[in-house]
């Protein structure tokens, strides 16, 4: 039985020492400002705690980011065809110190998700589509574009409790790369369990198992835990 430490798997299962394991904290104000067109607008902050310091717990702040978002961008097919376009765009400010160091100046994401329910019946399937921008200044040094691609199935066990299995493609490409190539740590399987506690407090766990650029998918998966509480 392996050790467990304070540092994420690399995707071969040794400890990563450049990656430690987090409690990510997020906050967010939304506002639905049409229910008619399911249109709506967002301010996400946060910061990371990390308990694993030496010399004690150290927290760090997360860029912010602001979401403009639209619930549905398809016409209403009924019941006979019930898919579902959702889309957002999103402007993350370089902000914090750790952007601020990398002369991140800001970015702009764009995130999609289509997803179809068979009619009569549990199962369902999505794709998740997201690209983001990043621009720095004179001295910038980091990830200029991200590109992450997902299709995935999910069942509706009852009213609260969802599993779901995700084939994950993140891809990035960094500034000042050669050609402007594009990188990949290769493909993950992440299957999860979406859990509604109470109607405004939602559990979702899930593993992350890398399936390509890997000698052992045992050691190299992680855990993952959501938990999410909707105030109103």
């Amino acid at each position: 039985m392996q050790r467990l430490t304070p540092q994420l798997p690399t995707r071969d299962g040794d400890p990563d020492p450049n990656r430690q394991v987090e409690l990510l904290n997020f906050h967010t104000l939304d506002y639905l400002i049409s229910d008619d067109a399911g249109i709506g607008f967002s301010a996400t902050g946060g910061w990371a705690l990390n308990p694993w310091e030496r010399d004690g717990s150290r927290s760090e702040l997360r860029d912010p980011y602001f979401r403009t978002y639209f619930l549905n961008l398809l016409p209403d097919w009924g019941s006979d065809f019930p898919l579902y376009w959702y889309a957002d765009v999103r402007v993350h400010p370089g902000v914090t110190t750790t952007s601020r160091d990398a002369d991140q100046i800001w970015g702009i994401q764009v995130f999609q998700a289509w997803t179809w329910q068979a009619t009569n019946s549990r199962w369902g399937a999505a794709f998740y589509l997201s690209f983001r921008q990043n621009f720095f200044g004179s001295q910038g040094l980091g990830i200029r574009r991200e590109l992450y691609s997902s299709p995935g199935l999910f069942f509706r066990h009852n009213s609260r409790l969802t599993s779901s299995l995700l084939l994950q493609l993140p891809t990035f490409q960094r500034l000042g790369s050669e050609g402007n190539r594009w990188e990949t740590m290769g493909l993950d399987l992440e299957p999860g369990l979406s859990w509604d506690l109470l109607q405004n407090l939602n559990l979702t766990p899930f593993l992350t198992i890398p399936v390509s650029g890997t000698t052992n998918r045992l050691k190299g998966t992680s855990l993952g835990l959501t938990l999410s509480w909707n105030w109103f």
